[in-house]
């Protein structure tokens, strides 16, 4: 921030200091870094004292975000924890995609028949295909059905072209992605 107004300053200078005759006087640009720099740094320390505690460490850290989401799964042996991991998007934890997939494929035939309060529509949505079990795939079409409007046992609504494309779209992209990552992790 500094660097750029002294570099700003020089620039002025220099122009300034050509053979052309200048319309603004150094003190004045002088005068005026000087003042945009305190009201930077007011500004900076302002919302330094206002944001969370716990975010200093992200200002100096130097870990990857790819880095953060695998320790979050693999740093808790908390069910609901380790599945935070598809609120990122699938490039952040693709380094542990296998070790994601074996969590889910072992425990989500439990998470059903207990009802565990983290196994919900909006997790499963996120869930890529390959990872889920049949009756899973197929509570998630439903899921995916009524969000749509379809009623069980009507006619069902022809979806709009919109629909069927974005439906197509997301049908190849969840295969493509699943194929992709596979071969990746082989």
């Amino acid at each position: 921030m500094l660097a750029g107004q002294i570099g700003a300053l020089a620039i002025v200078n220099a122009y300034n200091n050509s053979s052309i005759e200048s319309p603004i006087p150094g003190s004045v640009l002088l005068w005026t870094a000087v003042a945009l720099s305190v009201g930077f740094l007011g500004a900076f320390l302002t919302f330094l004292s206002i944001v969370n505690p716990g975010y200093g460490s992200t200002f100096t850290s130097t870990q990857r975000a790819p880095d953060a989401v695998a320790e979050i799964f693999h740093g808790t042996d908390e069910e609901g924890v380790k599945l935070a991991v598809f609120k990122y998007p699938e490039y952040l934890w693709g380094g542990i995609r296998a070790d994601v997939k074996a969590f889910v494929e072992e425990n989500q035939e439990e998470w059903q028949r207990e009802h565990a309060p983290f196994w919900t529509p909006k997790l499963i949505k996120r869930i890529p295909n390959d990872m889920l079990s049949t009756a899973t795939l197929e509570q998630k079409t439903t899921f995916r059905r009524k969000a749509k409007g379809y009623k069980e046992g009507a006619s069902e609504k022809k979806p709009s072209v919109f629909e069927s494309i974005v439906d197509e779209v997301m049908d190849m992209y969840s295969s493509s992605s699943s194929s992709s990552s596979s071969s990746s992790s082989s």
